[in-house]
Parts: C-alpha cells; structure tokens; sequence
C-alpha cells in the first residue's frame, strides 16, 4: 500500500512540473544563424591570419584565438591569401565577437591579458599581421 502511495505522489508530483514548465526561446541576432528544419543553428565562417616576409623573418607565428593556441604562420604572402591557404592560421568560427593575440621571436599583437577582438561575419575573413 506504501508502495502505491508512494508511486502516485510520484506521478502527482511529476505531472505538476510539466504543467508549470514555460518554454521560452531566445532568438540570435538576424543574419547569425542558418536553419535545418526549424532549429537554427549558428552560422560559421572562417578566420585566416596571414603575414608578409618581413614579419616572417624571424620565423613562424603562434596564433590564439578565444585565449587557446589556434595554430602557426609559418609561410609569408605578398597579398592577402585565400580562407586555409597553406601556410596560414585558419579556423572555422561562430559568427560575433572573437579575443586574439599573436607572437613571434621578433613581434607581438597583442597578449594574453590584452588580447585584441576582432569580429566575424563573413564567411571568409583575412586578418594581415604586419
């Protein structure tokens, strides 16, 4: 009999929460999510850094983005490079507001504590170092 009782105070009690549950929906900025269906789901895009020889000179350049290591420079271009070049940082982003610094033996952009912002819209986006 306990058993039962305790089972339909379960139930009761169950049934009560769904009843008072609200859904509510938090809608993103437009332009900033693609949909499947009707979920939306946020857009991405790709960020490229890039540098030219001089900065280049002293070797390759370590780039973090969002405070975590995102990858090297290691090769110089004359003119901005296509988004995941060789050679180049490329990483694939949610679209907004990103933190980034960079460094080499010779330069900086930029650190850990005073990292720069840079925000993404396009679905490929360069950033020269120089």
């Amino acid at each position: 009999m306990k058993t039962i009782l305790k089972g339909g105070l379960f139930l009761l009690l169950l049934s009560v929460l769904f009843w008072t549950c609200t859904k509510s929906t938090v809608s993103p900025p437009p332009g900033d999510t693609k949909t499947l269906g009707t979920m939306a789901i946020p857009r991405t895009v790709q960020l490229t850094f890039w540098s030219q020889s001089a900065v280049l000179s002293g070797g390759s350049i370590s780039v973090y983005i969002d405070g975590a290591y995102a990858g090297l420079i290691s090769g110089p271009y004359s003119t901005a490079p296509y988004c995941g070049a060789p050679n180049t940082c490329t990483k694939d982003l949610i679209a907004g507001a990103h933190t980034w610094y960079a460094k080499s033996a010779a330069y900086v952009w930029g650190t850990a504590t005073t990292q720069k912002t840079i925000t993404v819209s396009a679905d490929c986006m360069t950033m020269q170092l120089y």
